[in-house]
């Protein structure tokens, strides 16, 4: 499970979403096509970063703080993550 608090993430590093080589993901650390992407969701007001699949058995409330999660851009937004198996860097991709 992909649990990512906003202090433990490393950087806000972004990373584009088609790389320049191609159409096929790299990583922006290490250049390695092993990675995959992660739709999660953040938790505005304390910060908190799972997978939306977290969210979505805790019934939308933050493992974190307890807070119902109801509107998504007021409570919440989905951001995507690349995760690479290789290095271990998780970059958000640029939508």
């Amino acid at each position: 499970m992909l649990e990512i608090s906003r202090s433990s993430s490393g950087s806000n590093a972004s990373v584009d979403e088609n790389s320049s080589t191609g159409s096929k993901p790299v990583c922006e650390a290490c250049g390695s096509t092993n990675v995959s992407d992660a739709i999660c969701v953040e938790h505005l007001s304390c910060g908190y970063i799972a997978s939306i699949a977290t969210f979505e058995f805790n019934n939308f409330v933050c493992p974190r703080c307890g807070r119902k999660l109801v509107k998504e851009n007021v409570d919440y937004r989905k951001i995507v993550l690349r995760i690479c198996y290789d290095c271990g860097h998780i970059g958000r991709v640029k939508e």
